[in-house]
């Protein structure tokens, strides 16, 4: 009888075990950006330089003028988002940016973009879980280009340094959040980049090659934090499935 009594303790443990995964998995509602009509999305550094940098091979790269914008998925030449999209492409514009007080940069995207696929709602109210994926066409990459200063960068100086950044099928470690009025916030950071380093050897520099030493990291560190606005005129809202 004992025995008995403590098998059926054990199937209602599981049963309740079993019912709250269920419930918790039916709780996590993969999200969708509902809106009036077609809209375009514009992105902007919300945060601190240190929030919005890439660091990679001990060196902290900075982009304070970046610019995003938001589009349909899979289209070219762009349109803007349909009603009720779970995903958008993300073109971005660098501008010029730094790698401590000397080192100038450039991220040339040649072509490719990032797509954000919104997944299931977090613990804070109004926020979804991202995944990232770069597309790239056939045999292009993201280049983070260096030079030695902004006036040879001006004139078109020979760069000494490139770091190739290799694309993966995705990345976790973003979170988009509906803030109203229109307006959401992405933050977060993703982890594993990996990134190859090559030397110019066209470059005179040869104390800047000396700090350009072909190499390679999967350790890539990508910290955003991100201020959206719809550029369309449409209300736009962050909803689920």
């Amino acid at each position: 009888m004992i025995r008995n009594l403590k098998a059926l303790g054990f199937a209602l443990v599981a049963v309740f075990v079993i019912g709250a995964m269920v419930a918790s998995a039916a709780s996590a509602q993969n999200g969708i950006i509902t809106s009036d009509g077609p809209f375009t999305l514009k992105g902007v550094n919300t945060g601190a330089e240190a929030e919005n940098s890439l660091t990679a091979f001990g060196q902290v790269v900075t982009c304070p003028n970046a610019t995003y914008t938001g589009h349909k998925v899979a289209v070219t030449p762009h349109e803007k988002v349909p009603n009720n999209s779970s995903s958008v492409t993300i073109t971005p514009s660098y501008g010029i940016c730094k790698v401590g007080g000397t080192i100038k940069a450039t991220v040339d995207m040649n072509g490719c973009d990032y797509v954000l696929h919104l997944g299931a709602t977090t613990a804070i109210a109004d926020q979804y879980k991202l995944t990232t994926t770069v597309i790239c066409p056939p045999n292009e990459h993201i280049v983070v280009t260096l030079f030695t200063n902004e006036e040879f960068h001006k004139i078109k100086d020979i760069p000494f340094c490139h770091i190739k950044i290799t694309e993966k099928a995705s990345y976790d470690g973003l979170l988009l959040r509906d803030t109203t009025n229109n307006t959401f916030d992405l933050t977060g950071t993703i982890e594993g980049i990996e990134a190859h380093k090559e030397n110019n050897s066209k470059t005179t520099n040869t104390e800047a090659s000396i700090l350009c030493l072909p190499e390679t990291t999967t350790a890539g560190v990508l910290h955003i934090d991100v201020g959206i606005t719809e550029t369309s005129g449409t209300a736009i809202k962050l909803s689920h499935l």
